[in-house]
């Protein structure tokens, strides 16, 4: 006995992979590499400013906040 799809049901079922979902790239890729630079230059960007508002380096800066949480 032969079970029975409806059309609609079985297109969904024959539907093929984008080829993005099938060529999923690992390690380090360039596109990887540019999105940990930009989120590194963010970082380097927010100390530098965290410096010049708090006039203190970074470390004393979290030291400071950090110690007043205790």
């Amino acid at each position: 006995m032969k079970s029975k799809i409806c059309k609609h049901c079985q297109k969904k079922t024959e539907q093929k992979y984008t080829e993005a979902a099938v060529n999923i790239e690992q390690g380090f890729t360039p596109n990887s590499e540019i999105w940990n630079s930009r989120f590194a230059m963010i970082g380097f960007v927010s100390i530098l400013i965290i410096e010049a508002l708090s006039g203190q380096g970074i470390v004393h800066f979290w030291s400071d906040t950090l110690s007043n949480l205790w």
